[in-house]
């Protein structure tokens, strides 16, 4: 039981009359994030694994009365994909290319948007006068 001077603490008030604390008011002020780098290109192994993931999990747990070991699963998987031919590991190999096609851009693009003058630098690096050779790198060329 509080003593006698100290009054009971009030409810909060709801959401909808709460004001922003200033921390708050400096993340909604906050410029726009820098645009996020994008995902890495998935394997083709990586690709057949998520497909069969679901199908090999089910499979073990009914042959193991309703549980599977993650390491168990992943040993199935990788069993069955050393077991694929070459021409059943295509389609996975032609949707990694593509999805590493994807990837390539998507850098590019990212790049262009974070280092504006990095791409320009990069573009017209041929221009850029080269340092003088030293006197060690033109003995070498004279003495090759």
């Amino acid at each position: 039981r509080p003593p006698p001077d100290i009054a009971p603490r009030a409810a909060p008030p709801p959401a909808s009359e709460r004001t922003m604390s200033s921390a708050d008011a400096a993340v909604a002020a906050a410029p726009p994030a820098e645009p996020q780098k994008p995902k890495r290109a998935q394997s083709a192994y990586f690709l057949f694994a998520t497909a069969s993931r679901e199908q090999v999990t089910t499979e073990l747990k009914e042959k193991s009365g309703g549980k599977c070991k993650l390491g168990d699963v992943a040993k199935e998987i990788a069993s069955r994909w050393a077991a694929l031919s070459a021409e059943e590991k295509k389609p996975y190999e032609e949707k990694s290319a593509a999805d590493k096609d994807r990837h390539s851009r998507e850098l590019q693009e990212y790049l262009e948007a974070s280092d504006p003058a990095g791409t320009l630098r990069k573009k017209y690096a041929h221009m850029v006068p080269k340092r003088a050779p030293t006197a060690a790198a033109r003995f070498q060329q004279d003495a090759g």
